[in-house]
């Protein structure tokens, strides 16, 4: 990363429901290889949260939202960073995102990895009408254009 270029960015984030959340710092710099953003996200903490790992997923995916809305075509590397200083120690919660669903494992199935793509373009009608009760919405979204 070029350090040249750190640069203080806005930590405010306004959902679509209105309510504002602020991450406590968001820095910006540019990659020595690409015109990107790498987003060094900072929060700071006095006292655990159980959530925190998907709030901090939360914070950078504004910030990567917020990139995207600038006109920006490509994602831009999101560094969540939590900098706690609580009585509890050590912090007591994961702070892999993943590990606040009831089934981690599944999770990282579904998160980690790529979504599931159902592509009717490429499924033959015949074979769409084998697949019973959900054939004519799969006929419905293959011939809708």
């Amino acid at each position: 990363c070029d350090l040249n270029t750190l640069q203080l960015e806005s930590g405010s984030f306004i959902e679509n429901d209105l309510r504002a959340y602020y991450s406590d710092v968001l820095y910006s710099l540019k990659t020595q290889t690409q015109e990107g953003y790498v987003y060094a996200l900072i929060e700071h903490q006095s006292s655990p949260d159980k959530h925190m790992a998907f709030r901090l997923m939360r914070y950078a995916i504004a910030a990567m939202q917020r990139h995207l809305d600038a006109g920006n075509d490509q994602l831009p590397l999101v560094i969540p960073i939590l900098f706690y200083h609580g009585m509890v120690t050590p912090y007591p919660y994961p702070m892999c995102w993943l590990h606040a669903f009831s089934e981690p494992k599944l999770a990282r199935q579904l998160y980690g990895g790529n979504f599931p793509l159902i592509d009717v373009t490429v499924i033959p009608d015949d074979e769409i009408m084998t697949h019973k009760h959900i054939a004519v919405l799969e006929l419905l979204q293959k011939h809708i254009r």
